[in-house]
């Protein structure tokens, strides 16, 4: 038996009433919540849709894949829900402003919703605690590169004469421009013609690590894609387009 649960927390009726005439009013879901209420002939349109459905007690459950069970609320957009689920899990006093990777994965067990990921990540671009903790990523990564270059031999493939001029530019006025001026420091070291040898950029960024981590919180600092190595993101947007109504 499925219960509207939040871990542990039951939700209030007044949410799960939303919840409910949401779905009849969502254009996404009206023909599915219709058709498993009452039980009638699954139309053409959604056959394939229907598939990843379950109705109980009034509320529509969904899966992603065949093999799983059904866990997840679906939210429709209605009156905000899927805004008020993720700022909650955002921005609430004991939410910890994870960015939206993390936001996801505490959400993902339990809700469901289109487009979840792009909009978890376009709400969480406007936080301004992440934000503070980015810039000062990037300006305390930027200057200690300055240092690097300066009293390293640049003609020793440790960086490339190019970096000194990269990292003396304008510094990043938006969270985007930062968050793209991290990403192509990744591109500024070479690869070490001794074998074994990691690429600059990796050994830079690990005696960087012990600079900045005492002055960013864990959470933060592990959610700011710093590892140039991998995307989370990329991961994200992976799982995200097996999850589109």
């Amino acid at each position: 038996k499925h219960s509207l649960t939040l871990g542990t927390i039951e939700a209030n009726q007044k949410s799960k009433r939303e919840i409910i005439t949401g779905y009849k009013k969502d254009n996404n879901y009206a023909l599915i919540f219709r058709t498993v209420r009452d039980k009638t002939k699954v139309p053409v349109e959604i056959k394939n849709h229907i598939k990843h459905s379950c109705y109980q007690d009034e509320v529509l459950y969904y899966k992603t894949l065949e093999f799983q069970d059904f866990f997840r609320v679906v939210i429709p957009n209605y009156k905000k829900l899927p805004y008020r689920i993720f700022k909650n899990a955002h921005d609430a006093k004991d939410a910890g402003h994870f960015g939206a990777w993390k936001t996801y994965l505490n959400l993902k067990d339990s809700f469901y919703w289109p487009s979840m990921l792009t909009q978890i990540r376009k709400w969480v671009e406007t936080c301004h605690s992440i934000k503070a903790s980015l810039f000062e990523i990037a300006y305390g990564y930027e200057s200690n590169m300055i240092r690097k270059v300066n009293s390293w031999d640049l003609e020793d493939n440790k960086y490339s004469p190019n970096a000194e001029e990269f990292v003396r530019r304008e510094p990043p006025r938006t969270e985007r421009e930062m968050l793209a001026r991290i990403n192509e420091l990744s591109g500024i070291g070479g690869w070490s013609e001794e074998p074994g040898k990691e690429k600059t950029y990796d050994v830079f960024w690990k005696d960087c690590d012990q600079t900045l981590a005492r002055k960013v919180p864990e959470r933060i600092f592990n959610q700011a894609a710093l590892s140039l190595r991998q995307s989370p993101m990329y991961k994200a947007e992976l799982i995200q387009e097996h999850e589109q109504v």
